[in-house]
């Protein structure tokens, strides 16, 4: 049931910005000439991504993976093409080592550099930044009530390179959690130690830029 809703709140998410992007057209001005084009009103993303996820844990590491849907937009710092990008997104994990299923929602908050080709018809741009991911819900092993021991909210840091064509976006990037998924005092109580795990691996997003 809960996969199900999350699912809805991606495609409710795609939908709605697919909606703007058809209404928003061309309407953007640029200053445009031979240095990088500066877009001064900012532009929005929509994109889906996927990563073979790898949960790291003493010295172990889980395969798995993540998936999900999100929401940028990339405000315009200056005359030149810097850029403040933030949003959310839904973002869904999965290790089927530990039949651990997870729901979270993600805030990415990153510096951009924005490089133009083509009179301004094609980009590349280089980002980091950190991202904030709040726990929603989730399961192991078909146990709901996993927040006795995983926490509700992670940070992490991202460092990535964003292509686009027009309207058509593709990006990579490498994510790693700074905090645990695991409450690693909690572990301690019941296993006896510590155990540090966080979550890293390389994103896929594919989207559009409006």
């Amino acid at each position: 049931m809960k996969k199900a809703l999350f699912i809805l709140l991606c495609l409710g998410v795609v939908f709605s910005a697919q909606a703007q992007f058809t209404q928003s057209g061309n309407s953007s001005k640029k200053n445009s000439g031979n240095a990088n084009t500066v877009d001064v009103r900012g532009f929005n993303k929509v994109y889906a991504f996927y990563s073979p996820a790898s949960l790291k844990a003493s010295g172990s590491s889980l395969d798995g993976s993540q998936f999900g849907v999100a929401y940028t937009r990339s405000q315009c710092l200056a005359r030149v093409p810097l850029y403040l990008e933030f949003g959310g997104g839904f973002e869904y994990t999965s290790f089927s080592d530990i039949d651990l299923k997870l729901y979270s929602v993600n805030v990415p908050v990153n510096i951009t550099y924005r490089f133009s080709f083509s009179g301004g018809k094609m980009h590349l741009a280089p980002y980091t930044g950190p991202f904030f991911r709040f726990n929603v819900a989730g399961n192991v092993a078909g146990e709901t009530d996993i927040f006795k021991l995983f926490k509700r909210f992670q940070f992490g840091w991202q460092e990535g390179v964003a292509f686009n064509v027009r309207a058509f976006y593709v990006s990579l990037a490498y994510a790693h959690d700074f905090s645990d998924l695991e409450d690693t005092s909690k572990m301690k109580e019941l296993v006896g130690q510590s155990i540090s795990n966080k979550i890293s691996g390389f994103h896929i997003g594919l989207g559009v830029v409006f």
